[in-house]
C-alpha cells in the first residue's frame, strides 16, 4: 500500500502486502464534470506510478487504448451525448490492475415550459380549490431539478424529485390554490432550476414559464358607507349603498314605498320632505352571479310618529252577545305578512269573522309585517253586550201598604245584563224622573245588580207607579236608541191619624210639626254605632227634659215598651242581625213626640275571597291584555268597601263601591292588565277594607285573597350594553363579541354574517377576526329581537411605535456614547516624565523643562516644613 503524505513536499510510501489500488494511484483532473448536454468535455487522468505496463481510458466515447509506460491520458468528447456515460482510466501493473471511475452528470434544461389550469376554464370563483399544472418538457436530470412556485414576486413552494432517472423526461407538477378576492389579477407561475451541485453552473441553470394571469370572481362582501341617519321633520337625507364585488354588483332596495323616496342609480336612495312614513329600515341588496350581502340602515325623524299602514272595515264595534262579526284588514301597500291575532290564536286571514259570537272580553288584532316599518298591528275595539235576562221592583224589609212620612227603599232586582260601565240604572214615578244610577265597574261579564231607591211617601203617592228602566248606552257605534228593558211597581199609602198619648202607647207625629232644636231633648250614647253581624250592642238614650211624660225605642229588634217618666231607655240586643236595622228613641211632651234615630253600620267580613284570571290559562304573553277578577262573597255594607289591588307589596289600584245596599252581596271587580317581562314570577292579590269611620275598627277589618302567581312569556331582549353597535378589531387580535338575551321561554342564539349562519360559542360568545356586519339573533315561541353589530378592522401601531422608540432609544445612546468619549479623551489626565527636568530660571522657580522636550511643566517648589519623612 503507498501512502502520500504532504509536508511541504511530497513523500510517497509504500508498504506491500496491501490493496492493489493503492500500488499505483490514479487522479483525475478534474475529479468531477458537470457537463450539459452536447457540450464538449476534456478530463486528465495521469498516475505518479513509474513501474507499470501502461495506462488508458475506457468510455463508450471518446476512449482510449492501453499506452505503454504512459503516466498521462486524456479523454476527450467534442459534444457529449450519451445520458449513461461512466468513463473509466485504468492503470496495468505486472500484478493487477487499478481502475478510477470518472462521475459525470449530463444535464439538459427544458425544451419548454407552461402553465394552466387543470379542468377549468375562464374566471375562478373565490373559495374554490383549484389545481394548476406546471408542464417541463425534456429535462435532466431529474432528481437535481427543483420546481419552484411563484405568486408575484412570493416563493408559495419548491418540488424536487427523488427519481434517479438519468435521461431527459417530462415532468407535470401540480399546486393546488383555493383563491381569494385577493387574489384576482394575481400572476401565477414555475420555475425549473437544475441545482448541480458547487461543480455546475452558477448560479444554477434556470427556465420560467409564462405567469398565468388569474381572474377571481368574488360575492360581495361588506357594503359601504350605508349608515343608520336621523333627520328633522320635513328635511331631506339619502343614503348609499356600495360594495366590492366581481362581476361587479347590482343593487336594490327594500323599504316602506313612501311617495317621497326615490332610488338614483340603484345605489343611492334619497328622500325629500321627511315624514313619519320615512321611519322604519332600509335595506340595501349587493347582488352578482355569486352571492347577496345585505345592510340595513334605520331613518329616524325627529317631531314624527311612525305610521302603520293597516285599515279596518271598523275601529270600534258593538255586538250582541250571540250575534255575528265580520272585519277586514286591509293595507295601503304590500305586506308580507298579514294575519289576525285573537287572543293566543292566529288566523291567517285578511278577515277576521264569527259566526256566534260568545266570549265577552275579546281583544282581536290585525297584524302585518311591511318591509321597512318591520311589525305593526291595529286592535279592533270590541264591545259585547247583552239586555237583562228579567227585571223586576220590589220593597225591601217591608210588606202590605206603605205609612205616610215613613223611608222606604225600592229595590230593581236586574239579572244577567253586560257590560255593567254602560248600564245606567233610571227611576221614574210616573213619567217623572228621579234618579239615574251609573256604576264605574269595568266587568265585561253579565253582572246581576240592585239598585235602590229611597222613598217617603205622601198621602198624594197612595196609588202611584215607580219605574225602574236599564239602559245600556253603548256610544255612537251602539244601537240608536240604546236597548232599554224596563219594570214598574205600583204602591199604596196608609194614612195614619194623629191622637193623643195613653200610657204604653205613643202619637207619630210628622215631622213639620217638630219644633227647631228638638233634638237636643235626647242624647244617645254612643251617637252612632258599628256592630259586626251576630255581635252584641246597647245604646243608651237619655234626656234633660223633666217635664215629658214619657220615653222609649221603637225597633224591630230589641225595642222598650213606652216608660212613663223616664229620663233613660237602654237598647240592647244579644246579637244583631237585622241589616235594615233604625233603631229610634222617642220621647213624649204634653204637646207633642220628638224622635231622635241611632244611625247603625251592621258590618261582615267577607266568607272567601279569591283571585282569577278571566278567559285564560297557562302562561300570559307579554303585551297582551288580560283582565284578573277578584271573587268577594257575602260581603256587607258594600258601600263602606274598598277593593285594593297589589303586585307584590306595590299598591296597583284602589276600587271603592258605591252601592248603598246595605245586605251582604257578592262582588267580582276586575283589574285590567298588560303584562312586560318585569311582571314574570310576580304575586298579583286583592285585598276587601270594610272602613267603618272613626267608630269602627281600628285598623279596617280586612281580608286578602291567596296570590296569584305570574308566569309571563315575553320575547328576548338582548343586553345591548354588552354588545356595542360598532366595535374596532386590531388586525391579528381578535375579538370577542358577547351577546346575552333574557326571555321566557329561554332564547336560543345565533348569530349570522352577511345572512350566513355561523357556529357560536356557548353562552352565545363569537370570537371575530375581519370586518364585516355581525348579527346576534334570539329567538322564542313569543318573538325575536336582534342585534347587528359593525366590526371595523384596524391595524395596531403600537409594535411599530414600540420599535421606533427602540431605535430611537439605540441612536441617542450611540450619541451620548460617542460625545461622552470626545470628551473624556480631551480632559484625561497625562502621563509625565520628569527625567533630566531643569528648574527654570523664573522668579519663582516654579517651572520645570521636561528633559529636551522643552515643554513647561508646572510645579511648586516645596520648603522644608512641607517636607513630610
Amino acid at each position: 500500500m503507498c501512502i502520500r503524505i504532504f509536508l511541504g513536499f511530497s513523500v510517497l510510501i509504500c508498504i506491500a502486502g496491501g490493496p492493489t489500488r493503492a500500488s499505483c494511484p490514479l487522479e483525475l483532473n478534474p475529479p468531477s464534470v458537470v457537463v450539459k448536454y452536447g457540450d464538449p468535455v476534456s478530463v486528465n487522468c495521469s498516475t505518479s506510478c513509474t513501474d507499470h505496463v501502461g495506462m488508458g481510458l475506457e468510455a463508450t466515447h471518446g476512449g482510449t487504448a492501453l499506452q505503454l509506460n504512459a503516466t498521462n491520458v486524456t479523454w476527450i468528447v467534442d459534444n457529449l451525448e450519451d445520458w449513461t456515460i461512466q468513463p473509466v482510466c485504468y492503470i496495468t501493473t505486472s500484478t493487477n490492475q487499478v481502475k478510477e471511475t470518472l462521475p459525470v452528470i449530463l444535464y439538459k434544461t427544458p425544451d419548454n415550459m407552461s402553465i394552466s389550469l387543470l379542468n377549468h376554464s375562464g374566471p375562478m370563483v373565490e373559495g374554490t380549490e383549484y389545481r394548476l399544472q406546471c408542464d417541463i418538457q425534456n429535462v435532466a436530470p431529474l432528481q437535481n431539478l427543483v420546481v419552484k412556485w411563484y405568486k408575484g414576486n412570493e416563493s408559495l413552494l419548491n418540488v424536487t424529485y427523488s427519481n434517479s432517472t438519468k435521461t431527459p423526461v417530462d415532468v407535470s407538477p401540480t399546486l393546488t390554490i383555493t383563491p381569494s378576492r385577493d387574489d384576482d389579477g394575481a400572476q401565477y407561475r414555475c420555475e425549473a432550476e437544475l441545482d448541480l451541485g458547487p461543480e455546475g453552473p452558477q448560479p444554477p441553470p434556470t427556465v420560467s414559464s409564462e405567469p398565468l394571469d388569474v381572474t377571481v370572481h368574488f360575492m360581495p362582501r361588506n357594503i359601504l358607507e350605508l349608515r343608520d341617519t336621523e333627520v328633522d321633520v320635513g328635511s331631506s337625507t339619502q343614503l348609499k349603498c356600495n360594495s366590492n364585488g366581481n362581476p361587479p354588483p347590482e343593487y336594490s332596495w327594500t323599504f316602506y314605498r313612501a311617495p317621497n323616496v326615490k332610488v338614483e342609480n340603484n345605489d343611492t336612495l334619497i328622500i325629500e320632505d321627511a315624514t313619519g312614513a320615512n321611519i322604519g329600515y332600509y335595506t340595501c341588496f349587493a347582488r352578482n352571479t355569486l352571492g347577496m350581502v345585505s345592510a340595513i340602515a334605520r331613518i329616524s325623524v325627529r317631531g314624527a310618529d311612525p305610521v302603520c299602514p293597516l285599515q279596518l272595515s271598523a275601529d270600534r264595534m258593538v255586538i250582541k252577545y250571540e250575534d255575528p262579526v265580520s272585519v277586514l284588514c286591509s293595507t295601503t301597500t304590500s305586506a308580507e305578512t298579514l294575519y289576525w291575532t285573537v287572543d293566543s290564536q292566529k288566523i291567517n286571514n285578511n278577515t277576521w269573522s264569527v259566526n256566534r259570537l260568545l266570549k265577552w272580553d275579546i281583544s282581536p288584532y290585525c297584524n302585518a309585517t311591511f318591509p321597512g316599518i318591520g311589525s305593526c298591528r291595529k286592535p279592533l275595539h270590541i264591545t259585547v253586550y247583552k239586555t237583562p235576562d228579567n227585571m223586576s221592583i220590589s220593597l225591601l224589609n217591608h210588606s202590605g201598604p206603605m205609612v205616610e212620612g215613613t223611608e222606604y227603599r225600592l229595590q230593581c232586582d236586574i239579572q244577567n245584563v253586560a257590560p255593567l260601565q254602560n248600564l245606567v240604572v233610571k227611576w221614574y214615578k210616573g213619567n217623572e224622573f228621579l234618579l239615574n244610577v251609573t256604576y264605574s265597574n269595568s266587568t265585561k261579564t253579565p253582572v246581576d245588580v240592585s239598585p235602590t231607591l229611597i222613598i217617603t211617601p205622601s198621602r198624594d203617592d197612595d196609588g202611584a207607579q215607580y219605574r225602574c228602566e236599564a239602559e245600556l248606552v253603548l256610544g255612537p257605534e251602539g244601537p240608536q236608541p240604546p236597548p232599554t228593558v224596563s219594570s214598574k211597581y205600583q204602591i199604596y199609602v196608609e194614612i195614619r191619624p194623629q191622637h193623643q198619648p195613653t200610657p204604653g202607647s205613643r202619637n207619630i207625629v210628622q215631622p213639620t210639626a217638630k219644633p227647631k232644636g228638638h233634638n237636643d231633648l235626647l242624647e244617645l250614647n254612643p251617637p252612632s254605632v258599628v256592630v259586626k253581624y251576630g255581635d252584641p250592642v246597647s245604646v243608651n238614650c237619655s234626656t234633660s227634659c223633666t217635664d215629658c211624660e214619657g220615653m222609649g225605642w221603637e225597633v224591630t229588634q230589641g225595642g222598650t215598651a213606652f216608660q212613663l217618666n223616664a229620663t233613660i231607655v237602654t237598647w240592647i240586643v244579644d246579637n244583631l242581625e237585622d241589616w235594615t236595622i233604625k233603631p229610634m228613641c222617642y220621647i213624649t211632651t204634653s204637646t207633642n213626640q220628638v224622635t231622635k234615630t241611632l244611625p247603625v253600620i251592621l258590618y261582615k267580613t267577607p266568607d272567601n275571597m279569591s283571585i282569577s284570571l278571566l278567559d285564560h290559562s297557562g302562561p300570559m304573553v307579554e303585551g297582551t291584555e288580560y283582565h284578573l277578577q277578584c271573587d268577594i262573597q257575602n260581603v256587607a255594607p258594600v258601600q263602606n268597601l274598598t277593593v285594593k289591588w297589589y303586585k307584590g307589596n306595590e299598591s296597583l289600584l284602589n276600587v271603592p263601591c258605591s252601592n248603598s245596599t246595605k245586605t251582604p252581596v257578592d262582588l267580582s271587580p276586575t283589574l285590567t292588565i298588560t303584562p312586560s317581562n318585569d311582571d314574570d314570577g310576580a304575586q298579583y292579590r286583592c285585598e276587601a277594607e270594610l272602613d267603618l269611620g272613626p267608630e269602627g275598627p281600628q285598623p279596617p277589618p280586612t281580608v286578602s285573597s291567596e296570590p296569584l302567581n305570574f308566569t309571563v312569556h315575553y320575547k328576548p331582549h338582548i343586553n345591548a350594553s354588552q354588545l356595542p353597535k360598532r366595535i374596532p378589531v386590531f388586525r391579528g387580535y381578535p375579538e370577542e363579541l358577547v351577546c346575552e338575551a333574557k326571555g321566557n321561554p329561554k332564547p336560543r342564539i345565533q348569530w349570522f354574517y352577511h345572512q350566513v349562519k355561523l357556529g357560536r360559542d356557548p353562552g352565545g360568545n363569537l370570537t371575530v377576526y375581519e370586518a364585516g356586519l355581525y348579527n346576534c339573533t334570539a329567538t322564542n315561541n313569543v318573538g325575536t329581537s336582534f342585534v347587528v353589530v359593525e366590526v371595523i378592522l384596524k391595524e395596531d401601531y403600537l409594535p411599530l411605535i414600540a420599535g421606533f422608540v427602540a431605535i430611537m432609544v439605540v441612536v441617542i445612546s450611540v450619541i451620548f456614547i460617542f460625545i461622552y468619549s470626545i470628551y473624556y479623551k480631551n480632559t484625561k489626565m497625562g502621563r509625565y516624565s520628569l527625567k533630566d527636568a531643569k528648574l527654570s530660571s523664573t522668579p519663582n522657580g516654579n517651572v520645570a523643562q521636561n528633559g529636551g522636550r522643552n515643554i513647561p511643566l508646572p510645579m511648586t517648589r516645596l520648603s522644608q516644613p512641607n517636607i513630610i519623612f
